[in-house]
């Protein structure tokens, strides 16, 4: 399971520097917690996403089919099925794949699109609601750093921070945009590609998929 996106949302940037505390306008700092918390909605969405992508395979089957167990089991083999468990050594034969009678896949076509539904709904709603206000709280920071009476130095510092928070807080918009989830034929076609590359006989393994 993939680790947190903090690295690539810019999570070193979300909080004031000790250095920057003692003269970071104190009339800023209500707007600068909203930015801080549009940041942490984002990241938890991100892992969600994440999950949900990582895991597509499993939500291909209704979770109250009598099958689901069966489906569930045959994933997580399949999944943790490696060509070479340690070093590869040339001393060493590769894993055999695995049987392909051990493994029973049930999927169903209405349950992964309401899975991308409920996706797409989610996404929406999220920029619906973070988008605004991270944008009037971003321009609210701005303008109380703006008017805040600091030396030259201690602007320069500040907005140099500012500005690197501000890039590093935009890019969970790019990232939870492009973040696209495969459709029901791409990850049908996914799975069945992978059953033939760790499944002896995969075609037999394929055909024998329960589509409900």
């Amino acid at each position: 399971m993939p680790n947190s996106h903090e690295d690539i949302l810019g999570a070193k940037m979300l909080n004031i520097p000790d250095d920057l505390r003692a003269i970071f306008p104190p009339s800023a700092f209500p707007a600068f917690e909203i930015c801080r918390g549009r940041f942490i909605r984002a990241n938890r969405l991100l892992e969600t996403l994440t999950h949900f992508k990582h895991y597509r395979w499993t939500y291909l089957c209704p979770r109250g089919s009598p099958r689901y167990r069966d489906h569930e089991d045959a994933v997580f083999r399949l999944r943790s099925w490696r060509p070479y468990y340690f070093r590869v050594d040339p001393t060493l034969a590769p894993t055999p794949k695995l049987p392909a009678l051990s493994l029973k896949f049930c999927i169903k076509e209405e349950v992964y699109n309401d899975y991308l539904a409920r996706y797409d709904l989610h996404r929406d709603r999220f920029f619906a609601e973070t988008q605004d206000q991270w944008l009037a709280a971003k321009k609210e920071v701005g303008r109380e750093l703006d008017a805040a009476e600091l030396g030259d130095e201690e602007r320069h510092l500040l907005n140099e921070f500012w500005q690197g928070f501000v890039r590093n807080m935009e890019k969970w918009h790019a990232v939870i945009l492009d973040y696209e989830l495969p459709s029901w034929e791409e990850v049908v076609d996914d799975l069945c590609t992978v059953i033939r590359q760790r499944v002896e006989d995969g075609d037999a393994c394929v055909n024998n998929i329960v589509v409900s």
